[in-house]
């Protein structure tokens, strides 16, 4: 999920769901015609050699494109005001100022 743009992030993930059962029925019906032609270990050699192929794909994906060009983040900054401070930090840091034990809930 950390690949989707946050104000989208559910349509997102239904959009890559639906490809994966879309990928999946296609899978079982290539699967039925490729039994006909090849023989077992010849399939299995086949879907490996494809899955490869879509594992290479994913070396030209870049994880912080979202976050350069749909979030407007850069770098290692959190805080959407650019900042690159988490609120929550800092509010774990004002507590312990005062000498007050912070709780995680």
């Amino acid at each position: 999920m950390r690949l989707t743009f946050s104000k989208a992030g559910g349509s997102q993930f239904t959009a890559y769901m639906s490809m994966f059962n879309l990928s999946a029925v296609m899978a079982y019906l290539f699967t039925g015609n490729m039994t006909q032609r090849f023989d077992y270990v010849t399939c299995l050699y086949i879907g490996g050699a494809l899955t490869l192929f879509t594992v290479i794909l994913l070396w030209f994906i870049d994880p912080d494109e979202t976050d350069r060009v749909l979030e407007g983040r850069f770098g290692d900054d959190d805080g959407a005001d650019g900042s690159g401070a988490d609120e929550a930090v800092e509010a774990i840091l004002e507590v312990e100022d005062f000498g007050e034990v912070p709780t995680i809930a």
